[in-house]
């Protein structure tokens, strides 16, 4: 039982951080105004899959945590700017958090319909922004740091709380049912979930 929860765990967690060090630095150096929406879907479904294989929220908490550690393979970089890493780690750690606190409320309460799910979704979404937010207004007051969403202004503001949320909600809601789907056809091997996370830390370092 906790080797599938440790495998699964990684190989989820490993396809996020891959996610995150391709797709999601192909867009910040793009300067694609949607990342946000799409990176936050992709989260979702990876920790979703992690549940669906495994019937086990630490299998989700892993996977955010191993998302967060393929990140985090960007500090051995001489020239990364921390704020680079920093970031991205916390808003990890935070979606993983708060999506587990909410989904686990809604699975205890046995709410499994899919307005639930859209509810889920949505609440979750809006917990984690709450919550780097908070983050960033503690690093600014702290560590005087002046690269915060607060500096960009009341519109960035809003547009992070509420349309990016939504966006990012009805894309995650559209990408979840093919997810459970492909849960169905898929196995999970130690050497993937291996292979996968060694790939994460590569793409992070040379990509």
């Amino acid at each position: 039982m906790y080797r599938n929860i440790f495998y699964t765990g990684l190989y989820c967690g490993a396809i996020w951080g891959i996610a995150e060090a391709t797709l999601g630095a192909l867009m910040h150096l793009l300067h694609w105004p949607l990342t946000g929406f799409f990176m936050y879907a992709i989260g979702l479904v990876c920790m979703f899959w992690a549940y669906l294989y495994s019937e086990s929220f630490k299998a989700v908490v892993l996977s955010g945590l191993v998302a967060a550690a393929i990140k985090c393979s960007g500090f051995l970089l001489p020239s990364m700017m921390v704020i680079r890493v920093v970031n991205p780690v916390i808003s990890i750690l935070l979606e993983t958090i708060l999506s587990v606190a909410v989904f686990a409320l809604l699975v205890h309460y046995k709410k499994a319909s899919a307005g639930w799910l859209i509810v889920g979704v949505v609440v979750a979404n809006s917990l984690w922004r709450f919550a780097y937010l908070v983050c960033q207004f503690a690093g600014e007051w702290l560590f005087h740091e002046n690269q915060t969403i607060y500096n960009e202004g009341t519109l960035a503001l809003l547009k992070f709380l509420l349309f990016s949320n939504i966006i990012s909600s009805l894309i995650a809601i559209v990408l979840i049912q093919p997810t459970v789907r492909l849960v169905a056809q898929t196995v999970v091997k130690p050497a993937y979930a291996c292979g996968l996370a060694l790939l994460g830390c590569l793409c992070t370092l040379f990509l």
